[in-house]
């Protein structure tokens, strides 16, 4: 893999890799956001890989084309790949990479999303673990859904989406990161708790 040593001596990725998402003062994940009508720009985090770049989606919205287009594999563009359990997040520069869609458990959309509910919605505040990863966030659901069980693991929708919050990633601190939407693979989730007060 391929890293930049920076003027302080630590070791930052990949210029392709920091162009989409870079390390801040403290030596966690920041990210762009780029705009595009049918590129979006995203994350993906599998078991053992961040990797960051583009996909095109043929103007749909990216839970839609992952949901009901159901690809047996996602073609990255631009892409950069970095190994999570690497101490110094060093970043190798694919150009193209094609991801197994059931390898990935995670998926931050770096473009900004429609602040506009398609449906009226209620948040529940809700924490997914998968594998070694932890989201905390929040779970849209109608008045007229079942539990926010049964929206993870009941209905034909693989991907879920989680709004405004957090994802933590035990083993490297590093690639700990805020966001506005995650799309969570649902069949790789462990337990969830929801808050209902």
């Amino acid at each position: 893999m391929l890293a930049e040593e920076s003027s302080n001596g630590s070791v930052q990725p990949l210029t392709a890799m920091r162009r989409r998402a870079s390390l801040g003062e403290d030596g966690r994940m920041l990210h762009q956001r780029t705009e595009g009508t049918s590129v979006a720009a995203l994350i993906l985090y599998t078991e053992a890989h961040w990797i960051s770049g583009d996909i095109d989606l043929a103007q749909q919205r990216l839970s839609d084309y992952l949901n009901v287009t159901r690809p047996p594999f996602v073609e990255i563009t631009q892409a950069a790949r970095a190994a999570l359990l690497d101490g110094t997040p060093t970043g190798l520069d694919v150009g193209r990479l094609a991801v197994r869609t059931d390898a990935i458990r995670l998926v931050v959309p770096l473009d900004t999303p429609d602040p506009r509910a398609r449906v009226p919605t209620e948040q529940v505040p809700i924490e997914l673990a998968i594998g070694l990863f932890v989201v905390h966030g929040q779970i849209h659901r109608r008045r007229e859904d079942p539990s926010a069980g049964q929206l993870l693991v009941g209905f034909a929708r693989e991907f879920v989406p989680i709004s405004a919050g957090r994802l933590r990633y035990l083993p490297n601190p590093r690639f700990d990161t805020e966001f506005a939407a995650v799309l969570v693979h649902a069949p790789h989730l462990e337990s969830w708790a929801v808050d209902m007060s």
